[in-house]
This record gives C-alpha cells, structure tokens and sequence, in this order.
C-alpha cells in the first residue's frame, strides 16, 4: 500500500504572462465590406453601439477602457496555491506457477486547487463575472452534410458587455477524480518463452461546483464525465486520450537455430468522439462562437484500437562482435482504424475521417555488440 500527494508548479504563463503589458492582442468587431476592395476601413467597422469596447472577442493584456495605458488591468488573487494530487495505491502479488506471477492493483486518485482565469466586472473592479451574469439563448444550426447531427443547442452569452479585463483565481470546489484497477501477469523466460500482458479498467471524472466556471457552455456535457485532454504536438487535433478498458500482451518464443520471434498485441477502447454545434454568428457582448458538444464526454466513441506487432531476430556472433540483424513488422494486419474525425456538425466536412492508424511498416535494422 502506498499513499502520495504531490504539488504543481504555478507556471509563468498563468502568472507572469496575466500582468504581462507586452503580450499580442487581438481585437475581433464586425465589418461590412462597403467598397469591396477587401480591406477594412474605419468606416466599415461597426462595433456595437459605436463604442470600441464593445467588441466581440478579445485576447492579449489590453484595456479597451483604457486602449493607451503602458500596463495591465488583469489581476491575481492573492490565494492561489499549487494546484494537488493526492493518490493511493494498493496491490498484491502472488506467485501461481514456476515463473508465472500475478499482480492486481487498484489506484485512486484526487486532484484539485486548480486555476481559472475569469472575466471582471470592470478594469477598477476586481470582482469576477459569474455564470448567474449569462444568458441562455437557443440556436438552431444548418446542416449540409449527410448524416451530420442538427440538433438545436442551448448556447449561453454574457448579459453585459464584458470588460476585457481578467482576474485568476483558484477554482473553490472543481476536481478531478480516477479510479482503476490492473491485473498484471508476467512469466519469466523459461523453457524458451517468456511472456507480459495486462488488463485495466478506470474512469477519470471532472467535477464543477459553484464558483468553478464562468460561461455555462458545455457544463452540462463535462460535469461528472470523463476527463479527455485533447493531445497536443502530433499535428493531429481532435484526439481526446480517454480509454476506460486497454489490454496489452507481449512475448518472446527462441525457435530453433537460435531464432527468437517476439510479438506485442495492445487493445483499448476508442478514444471519446466530442460532436458539437458551432455557433457561427459571434454572440454578443463578448460571448465569441462557442463549440456547443452534443454528449456528455465519453458517451459517444471512436471504434476500439487493436494493433499487433511481430519481430523476428537471429543473433550472429563473429570474432568476439555480436550482430543482431532483424525484421519488424509494425500493424501486421494493415489495419486502417479511425483516429479522429471532424467534430462541428454544421460544417461542410462533418464526421469526415481526420486520421487513421498508421499502415503496415517493414523495417531492416542490424544491432552490433561489442
């Protein structure tokens, strides 16, 4: 049994980059095109109320009730904390053969003290708007693709102008909770084979409360489902990394003639599918062109993954140097398993397939030991 916490780092971009007077910002209004010349004119901006501050969409540190000042109007409570992980593990082994083991653990874990970064109510006032400040309004989308979902969203908006000025804060009540549980086995090389796999079952759940969110967008869809970041770096966007069930077997067989043929077999459920309403026209008062998700979060899924991969190696030993030359065969069966689809139902490449598993790869390779 084994028990942990462990603590976060209050990272610069959430603090340093909030004050920071020197950041990029984009401003969005409407703009008509009056002269069709394809640039935008002063006259052809039409904020709302022909006030400047009241824009649509803002990002960067800029007060646009202020648009001249050298510093910021964002703000940092002066309570944040790092942000916690609490985790309790509890497992037993037992050996059921000659070489054979069995492990089975089960894992909980907590995690909270996050942070947010909420809109104020003024650049001179440090309170926070709050989701009671949101308007619910209904929007029925087009849809031009076959197939695609239509359904009318319930998408929510500011009441009031938002001021552009934001204030983080550590979320009261919101966290993060997993549970799972692993049975393990493993055999040992004996008799000329060896062998690993193991099976797992978990579901990592968020948990919004009062005071934990600011747009009601999508609470609805995300409060007590599954917890599916959104991967990052590969290229490939809308692939949400939630599996509640995966299994994994390798091994090893020496043939004869010193031949060693090694596979490894891994399975696990498909990634969340997150389909959701795009809110074409910019709400007002600030409120953007939310993606609306049509399920809560891990209800609707990818197919199941299943890949197998083989080597075959046969070691050469020459004058005191060891080669290895081998073969390796990655996604034996070719398979072509969809990875991420196209998510906005009213647009006109809805559910069309973004990636798949990479084909079927041979590759030659020597090792040489010395």
């Amino acid at each position: 049994v084994n028990y942990a916490q462990y603590f976060g780092q209050v990272g610069t971009g959430g603090v340093s980059g909030q004050i920071n007077p020197v950041t990029a910002v984009t401003v969005r209004y409407p703009w008509a095109d009056l002269n069709g010349d394809r640039f935008a004119q002063p006259n052809e901006i039409f904020p709302t109320n022909g006030d400047f501050r009241n824009f649509q969409n803002l990002t960067g540190n800029w007060d646009p009730n202020n648009p001249s000042s050298p510093s910021t109007a964002n703000t940092i409570a002066p309570n944040l904390k790092n942000d916690r992980t609490n985790e309790v593990i509890a497992g037993a082994s037992h050996e059921v053969g000659r070489g054979f083991a069995v492990d089975v653990n089960y894992i909980w874990r907590k995690y909270d003290r996050f942070q947010g970064t909420f809109n104020q109510l003024s650049a001179a006032d440090t309170t926070i708007v709050t989701s009671d400040n949101y308007i619910a309004s209904q929007y029925p989308p087009t849809c031009t693709v076959a197939g695609a979902r239509c359904d009318t969203v319930t998408a929510y908006y500011p009441a009031f102008q938002l001021s552009g000025t934001t204030r983080v804060v550590m979320l009261p009540t919101f966290n993060r909770s997993f549970n799972g549980v692993e049975v393990i086995g493993r055999k040992r090389m004996a008799d000329h084979w060896m062998l690993n796999g193991s099976v797992s079952y978990n579901t990592a759940l968020q948990h919004y409360g009062a005071g934990d969110f600011q747009s009601p967008n999508n609470i609805d869809k995300l409060n007590g489902a599954q917890y599916a970041p959104q991967s990052t770096g590969s290229g490939i966007g809308n692939v949400f990394q939630n599996a509640r069930w995966l299994a994994k077997v390798g091994g090893m067989y020496q043939a004869p003639y010193a031949v060693n043929v090694s596979a490894f077999y891994n399975a696990r459920q498909g990634y969340p599918f997150e389909a959701a309403v795009q809110v074409l026209t910019s709400l007002p008062n600030g409120g953007g062109t939310p993606s609306i998700l049509l399920d809560p979060v891990g209800d609707n899924r990818l197919p199941t993954y299943q890949n197998l991969d083989l080597r075959v190696e046969r070691p050469i030993t020459f004058q005191g140097v060891r080669f290895i030359p081998s073969l390796d065969i990655f996604n034996i069966g070719n398979g072509n398993i969809i990875q991420a689809l196209r998510p906005n139902q009213n647009a006109n490449n809805a559910n069309n397939i973004q990636a798949i598993v990479a084909p079927r790869v041979l590759r030659f390779g020597v090792r040489v030991n010395w």
